[in-house]
């Protein structure tokens, strides 16, 4: 095999593609270290809260006045089970 040419490097190709600067204030997609993968839900729990807060955040509220401090782990089990 030529040398550079394996696995890791394209990897590496991948992610740098990914994380480019589109532009100077958009970024297509940010780089996590994989300890914030959840690996018994099989996604990443921070993206997730964010995501609904930022789109949805009058039902994530009521959902709050539901379940209070155990909101976060409550909808992120669900969303994990719905996948």
């Amino acid at each position: 095999m030529a040398e550079g040419i394996g696995e890791k490097h394209f990897e590496e190709d991948v992610v740098k593609y990914l994380t480019r600067n589109v532009s100077s204030n958009f970024r297509e997609y940010v780089q996590k270290n994989s300890t914030c993968y959840d690996k018994d839900l099989c996604l990443i729990p921070e993206d997730v809260i964010t995501f609904i807060k930022e789109t949805q955040k009058e039902k994530y509220d009521k959902l709050t006045l539901q379940y209070g401090v155990d909101t976060d782990k409550k909808v992120v089990e669900r969303v994990a089970k719905e996948i």
